[in-house]
């Protein structure tokens, strides 16, 4: 199994290069970045994208990278917030071969209520094919992919974000549960890979989940864990950040964050987790 990061909001500067094991892709010199996240994976038997980013970037790196996007056979939506679903019409422009897996509900109206109300959804000019598969839950595809929702909240999931609303058919504003976030189990040769957009559902909830579908852990795990705050941490916001590595520290896996975790959250749990807990920015390429 190969994974490269070919959107995520920041690219590796020379001056940071401790901060990760992992290599860049050698063609990624000059790729762009954004608020977002993407992944190509490829597996024996399959090529699959773990999200799009928010935009027609995942076009441009994906060339500069010489991947081949018409030829992905999958494409997994984590969640119906743009900035995991919002390269979807770029990507469709390019091929139409590729099955979408994405929840019935990651189509609703997402709102943000950070500073002002603004929609946060999927594009909508977005036209799914007739082969999408709408989901309303857990989909097993074959004995590589597997899709998993229904992540039960045993231990609280953060509220770092903004506060994130849907919009009802009759234009009220609610919170948002969640239920449209889905995460993928990867297995090959033997070795187990988990992604997650956001973890809205609290990582340390999907972990739990994630293990009772594997009957273990997966041996990497590949996610934004939205802790980001845009306000300094508070005594209690650092308390609840090292307790969520110290939790991760009763998995096995080796987990690689991303996009919504957030430097400073990132660098509380470092200390915690050590090797155990790396960044992994676009450009970088990951071979289990």
């Amino acid at each position: 199994m190969k994974i490269l990061t070919l959107v995520e909001n920041f690219r590796r500067s020379p001056e940071e290069s401790d901060i990760s094991p992992l290599a860049p892709h050698p063609a990624f010199t000059a790729t762009g970045t954004e608020h977002g996240l993407s992944f190509w994976i490829t597996t024996e038997n399959h090529r699959l994208l773990f999200d799009t980013g928010a935009s027609d970037l995942l076009l441009a790196n994906a060339a500069v990278a010489g991947i081949d996007l018409s030829r992905a056979d999958t494409v997994v939506i984590s969640h119906g917030h743009y900035d995991h679903g919002g390269g979807l019409p770029a990507l469709l422009s390019r091929t139409s071969r590729a099955r979408i897996c994405i929840q019935r509900s990651a189509l609703e109206n997402y709102i943000s209520l950070h500073e002002k109300p603004r929609y946060i959804g999927l594009p909508p000019e977005l036209r799914l094919p007739d082969h999408t598969a709408l989901l309303t839950g857990d989909l097993e595809i074959d004995s590589e992919l597997r899709i998993f929702t229904g992540v039960p909240q045993k231990y609280p999931a953060p509220e770092f974000g903004h506060p994130l609303k849907v919009r009802t058919a009759s234009g009220t504003l609610v919170r948002d549960d969640f239920r449209h976030e889905q995460h993928l189990i990867v297995s090959s040769q033997g070795k187990a890979a988990l992604f997650s957009g956001c973890a809205h559902c609290g990582i340390v909830n999907i972990m739990h989940r994630c293990r009772e579908l594997l009957n273990r852990d997966p041996d990497l795990v590949l996610s934004g864990f939205h802790l980001k705050k845009n306000a300094s941490l508070t005594a209690e916001d650092t308390a609840l950040v090292q307790n969520i590595a110290s939790q991760l520290l009763e998995f096995t896996s080796v987990f690689y964050t991303c996009h919504c975790t957030g430097r400073t959250e990132y660098e509380i749990m470092k200390e915690i987790m050590g090797e155990q807990l790396h960044l992994i920015r676009t450009g970088e390429e990951l071979t289990v």
